[in-house]
């Protein structure tokens, strides 16, 4: 992770849509913005949540660190 610093593993994350697949025993990661607190309460699930609000650069960094990831996880 350190070649990107925008990326920061946070706490463990129980709430999230992903524990479906956990608690099926399928390994699952959420991923997730630093201010999804504020998020939860201001915009996810309103009419506020539009795709316009997505950073298309943070984006694209993240989706370049997954395929690193699990490029490397073989």
């Amino acid at each position: 992770m350190s070649a990107y610093p925008d990326i920061v593993e946070g706490e463990q994350w129980y709430q999230g849509d992903h524990m479906v697949f956990v608690q099926n025993q399928v390994p699952a990661v959420a991923i997730t913005s630093h201010v999804l607190p504020q998020l939860m309460v201001e915009i996810t699930h309103t009419s506020k949540d539009v795709p316009e609000l997505v950073d298309a650069s943070k984006l694209a960094e993240i989706a370049d660190f997954l395929h690193k990831l699990i490029l490397n996880l073989n």
